[in-house]
């Protein structure tokens, strides 16, 4: 006696080897068996293997902004601090008065400009490090989330 199942347009396939020791390959590569099955294990461990490694990498760029951030930021102060001393260095040389003090003024002045304008592109590079980082704040959110799912799911 065989087992067999009856396929949707009512042939039927042999489901057991003749000798009992396992499924026969036909009947597992029916269409409607692979449906109710699902996918093989091999491709949701590969799912999940580079998920996980998305998430790694998500982590990883995470740490490196929070990194430039604090670097940013450093750049931002010390540049704030020198901005200061040339410009009191200007005040101070204006209230001297001298022949080379209008000369002396007129490169501090310059430099002040520059000084001014890398300020202003530094705190611009903030802005994006900070958004950047707090978008991938939330990816981590999500990743933890999602881990727990995928292990509640087992």
């Amino acid at each position: 006696m065989d087992i067999v199942v009856k396929g949707p347009r009512g042939g039927e396939t042999k489901i057991v080897l003749a000798d009992g020791s396992g499924l026969q390959k036909s009947f597992i590569e029916k269409t409607f068996v692979k449906n109710s099955l699902g996918p093989p294990a091999e491709d949701l461990i590969q799912k999940a293997k580079s998920d996980i490694e998305k998430r790694q990498k998500e982590l990883k760029d995470l740490r490196n902004s929070e990194k430039l951030l604090t670097g940013k930021d450093e750049e931002i102060q010390n540049l704030n601090e020198r901005l200061n001393m040339e410009q009191a260095k200007i005040d101070q040389l204006k209230e001297s008065q001298g022949p080379d003090n209008e000369a002396e003024i007129k490169r501090k002045q310059q430099l002040v400009k520059n000084m001014e304008k890398d300020l202003k592109s530094k705190k611009k590079e903030v802005e994006v490090l900070q958004k950047k980082w707090e978008n991938n704040k939330i990816l981590k959110k999500r990743s933890a989330y999602l881990k727990q799912a995928f292990l509640k799911k087992r």
